[in-house]
């Protein structure tokens, strides 16, 4: 089936090209890993958007094939890449090459008739992208759409969630022409023939999410979200993890996510996911010449500072194995400082 094209008015093209789910490549969802008791709160708002703008500005051909999931994933590349320092950047010729190998498009029209998500994720997990490279995901996680918690968990624990869903005609007509638009729940029913990949890649303290699509940057709702990506609206909501993002985020909640099962079931489905590192939390604890327990109000938070360089607060999640971590407090004027081998 051909993919839709949209003309804008000033002359430019944009395609869609998400095909509804085929149903055959197993997954899990993050729910079922989460110790809700242990979890910490989500921050008010994460957005990772500014160190991969020039990613998220680039159409990766959407205007032209029917890549969308293509151009959704590169979008995730160039957030992951970007946030760890540098962002990776595709090229053209990358694009075609990926979305050929993946989803079978040789050249011929009649082969530009888009990706199924997870076929596609599926893919990248297992030969990287750009092909035979290490830029891999390790797993991905099926995202609930109607439990905004779950979604902002995910956000700022692993920073994208990748959206396959069918729009409705309303977030397209008129169609959005720069960056800055909102799509909201009070469009209508999903639209079969507006099957469409776009990512998110932060939240607001409103609740929207940050979202990404042909080169542009919106928003989407909440209660847009729980209706569009629904399973009951043939949608599908996904994240996406990293080596190095499963190790930063079981740093950030470590008890949070049961990690080592996790890590068990991806290994056990193929996948040859390291586990990550163990954490320890160090805090600061003030001991009379007893060596007992006594209150003591610093002038303002410690300062540890570790191999990633220094934070404060009243406490330190580390790796075991990290090395040695320093704590500097200032106490009525004067300074201190230890250091701990973690």
């Amino acid at each position: 089936m051909p993919v839709k094209t949209i003309r804008h008015v000033d002359g430019r093209t944009f395609k869609f090209g998400r095909k509804r789910s085929s149903g055959r490549v197993p997954h899990f969802k993050l729910k079922d890993y989460l110790v809700k008791e242990k979890l910490p709160a989500p921050p008010a708002s994460v957005n990772y958007g500014p160190k991969a703008s020039t990613v998220l500005s680039q159409m990766y051909d959407n205007d032209t094939l029917g890549d969308c999931v293509i151009a959704g994933i590169q979008h995730v590349q160039g957030v992951l890449t970007g946030n760890a320092g540098s962002p990776l950047l595709f090229t053209d010729a990358q694009t075609v090459a990926f979305y050929s190998a993946a989803c079978g498009y040789t050249g011929d029209p009649s082969t530009d008739d888009g990706c199924d998500v997870l076929e596609t994720l599926q893919y990248w997990e297992k030969y990287g992208n750009p092909s035979g490279s290490t830029h891999k995901c390790v797993g991905k996680l099926a995202v609930d759409p109607t439990d905004v918690n779950e979604c902002k968990l995910a956000l700022w624990l692993f920073e994208n969630l990748i959206f396959g869903v069918e729009l409705p005609d309303k977030w397209i007509n008129p169609f959005p022409f720069k960056s800055g638009f909102t799509w909201g729940p009070s469009a209508g029913n999903p639209d079969p023939n507006n099957g469409h990949c776009f990512i998110s890649f932060g939240y607001e303290t409103n609740g929207n999410l940050d979202i990404a699509t042909w080169g542009m940057t919106g928003y989407i709702t909440p209660t847009a979200v729980a209706k569009y990506a629904s399973a009951s609206a043939n949608g599908e909501l996904y994240t996406v993890i990293s080596q190095d993002q499963l190790n930063a985020a079981s740093k950030i909640a470590p008890n949070g996510l049961n990690w080592s099962q996790l890590v068990a079931d991806w290994n056990a489905m193929g996948g040859s996911v390291t586990p990550p590192p163990v954490n320890k939390t160090l805090s600061l604890v003030f001991l009379d010449q007893n060596g007992k327990p006594m209150s003591v109000t610093p002038d303002a938070p410690p300062t540890w500072t570790d191999k990633d360089g220094a934070v404060e607060g009243s406490s330190i999640t580390v790796p075991v194995g990290e090395g040695t971590v320093s704590v500097t407090v200032k106490i009525g004027g004067k300074t201190y400082t230890a250091q701990v081998v973690v």
